[in-house]
């Protein structure tokens, strides 16, 4: 029987700060979407779902493309197979069977051939992460060295820039083919503890825990309901309150369940029943 898994993740409240280093000029930019309840931040789907793949390389998942520092030899980046050499390659080989990191799908596509793109469709499809309030414009002036590191007179240049941060709590929305995840649940729900998503600048990496996971099982794609989608105010300094996404459960007529701070359920017992209830 198919089985599929819709799970909501609201966080806790972060300063988010020049996720994945957009520019404008001399400003750090946070990416954005205008709503009708004002302007909100976003964190996109596809750097959360690097964030998970990060967690389970760094925990032993079995991993065949991974990533390590950039270097002369392999400026991109990636390692793959079962040894550690770097390999360059004009297109990475598809994922064999057996690896956790499958089941994020991929493709490969050939150039300068008729032939189909060879492709693995993904499992884990992931929403953005919309800031629960608006974005009221705080800024930080910041001042660092510019890149040749001394003017005329060798003196230092400094380089007076700023970056856009925003005090907030993010929503995002995760489903899961069951039927595709091998052994790689538990790593997904661990990862899901706490989620490095962040830019190129180390200093401005954010951290998304949960403080309310809202979860459910069902038997075909796109029967969930969790999203909340944009507009919806959670203030960073308040609970979740999650009537509306109550009232939408009653109307399209299923059951979900709920943990986290203030609930009977910590997200810890969470993950675990929801490991559970996956394997059975």
């Amino acid at each position: 029987m198919s089985k599929y898994l819709s799970i909501l993740f609201i966080s806790s409240p972060i300063l988010a700060a020049n996720n994945r280093g957009e520019n404008d000029g001399n400003l750090q930019t946070l990416q954005k979407i205008n709503t009708r309840t004002g302007t909100r931040t976003v964190l996109s789907g596809p750097s959360i779902r690097w964030a998970i793949r990060y967690f389970m390389q760094a925990v032993g998942a079995k991993m065949w493309r991974r990533v390590v520092p950039p270097s002369d030899t392999n400026p991109v980046g990636y390692i793959y197979g079962d040894n550690d050499s770097p390999t360059m390659a004009k297109a990475l080989p598809p994922i064999p069977k057996g690896y956790d990191d499958e089941v994020f799908g991929w493709m490969i596509a050939a150039k300068d051939t008729a032939a189909d793109a060879a492709k693995q469709v993904s499992g884990i499809g992931v929403s953005a992460a919309i800031s629960t309030t608006p974005y009221d414009g705080d800024t930080a002036f910041c001042q660092g060295l510019k890149a040749k590191g001394n003017d005329k007179t060798g003196n230092p240049e400094l380089a007076p820039f700023s970056i856009e941060r925003h005090w907030t709590r993010y929503q995002f929305f995760i489903t899961v083919d069951l039927n595709t995840m091998g052994n790689s649940l538990p790593y997904i729900l661990d990862a899901l503890k706490g989620l490095q998503v962040g830019g190129s600048h180390a200093a401005n990496l954010t951290e998304l825990t949960p403080d309310l996971l809202a979860w459910h099982f069902h038997k075909a794609p796109g029967q969930s309901g969790l999203y909340l989608g944009a507009g919806i105010d959670f203030p960073p300094d308040e609970n979740v309150d999650i009537s509306g996404l109550e009232a939408r459960a009653w109307n399209l007529g299923f059951d979900f369940h709920v943990a986290g701070i203030g609930r009977p359920m910590s997200v810890a017992k969470a993950l675990q029943a929801i490991k559970e209830e996956a394997a059975s």
